[in-house]
């Protein structure tokens, strides 16, 4: 499926960027072909450009990828029917091989395996969008999903809440979830969040039009990696992103410690954003002490750190 033959590369000067193109196949017109390509805007423009933000957190992992491997064109992904396809790439079958997280496809905004990145404002929500609750929250536990379901007479008896209204969670789907499922569960509010102290909420309703839990988006993401039946979530962040340690640690190189409540920013000089999303490791400048002294660079888990919102 090349689709730029040996003899029309694109202009390439070193400094030019990596754009994404998106290009159809003669002999199927359901076929899309994305590809990163080193060149000018007005060359990319011809060829079909596509903006990068169509696909959250690829145009970093895919320059990074080209700068690194010194290529002009790549194949990156194919899609048919709102779907990734497999495609040889390096000898591999392979539906996506960039060190970032696969993305919906381009126009279908349908959840993908693995992890997602955080939707649209007015899109309702994906997976792995952070959340709070913006009522407080009375639930009983459903023997059959093991999700707390919303009860209606929590607040007759005089109970307390279950969770107090700006509790926060992550949005997680059913795997697979079709994108035909998702656009229903977005319609109609019908959410899975993964709330932070581990138990699950069910936020619809018991019927259409009966609100359930209410939900309020907030900054960040989490990535959501499914392994061997089991759900992993943990935060995901962006180079330059404020960040708080959570936990207290000492370094195991030079026995120095580091305490929970010291805050930073991502610091991604030494190693590219998209190995930090594929091992869950990020590098952080700490911000110096009260005196004025370095506290350094270390790096941190992500399960160790939060995004720290303004």
């Amino acid at each position: 499926m090349g689709l730029f033959s040996k003899s029309t590369p694109p202009p390439t000067p070193p400094d030019e960027p990596v754009w994404l193109v998106r290009r159809g196949v003669e002999d199927d017109p359901e076929v899309r072909v994305y590809q990163a390509v080193r060149g000018t805007r007005s060359w990319a423009e011809q060829h079909g450009i596509v903006p990068w933000d169509t696909l959250p957190g690829t145009e970093q992992a895919a320059s990074d990828y080209m700068n690194h491997e010194r290529k002009l064109v790549e194949t990156i992904g194919i899609t048919r029917d709102g779907k990734w396809l497999a495609f040889s790439h390096d000898g591999e079958n392979v539906k996506w091989f960039l060190w970032c997280q696969q993305p919906p496809v381009p126009g279908v905004g349908g959840a993908t395996e693995g992890e997602s990145e955080q939707s649209p404002e007015g899109d309702g929500f994906s997976e792995g969008d952070r959340v709070r609750l913006a009522k407080p929250f009375w639930g009983e536990l459903d023997s059959d999903t093991g999700a707390l379901l919303k009860d209606w007479y929590g607040p007759d008896r005089g109970d307390p809440p279950t969770y107090p209204a700006g509790s926060q969670g992550t949005i997680i789907y059913p795997s697979p979830a079709p994108p035909e499922f998702v656009k229903e569960m977005k319609a109609s509010g019908n959410y899975l969040v993964a709330m932070d102290d581990g138990r699950r909420l069910y936020a619809g309703g018991p019927f259409p039009g009966v609100e359930g839990a209410a939900l309020e988006r907030i900054p960040g993401r989490y990535q959501i990696v499914r392994e061997g039946g089991q759900v992993h979530l943990r935060p995901m962040f962006n180079d330059s992103d404020r960040v708080r340690l959570t936990e207290s640690f000492a370094s195991q190189n030079s026995g120095k410690q580091y305490e929970a409540g010291w805050e930073g920013k991502i610091w991604a000089m030494a190693v590219t954003m998209a190995e930090c999303w594929r091992t869950g490791y990020y590098p952080v400048s700490l911000d110096d002490d009260p005196f004025g002294g370095d506290r350094g660079v270390i790096t941190v888990p992500a399960g160790a750190l939060e995004l720290v919102i303004p």
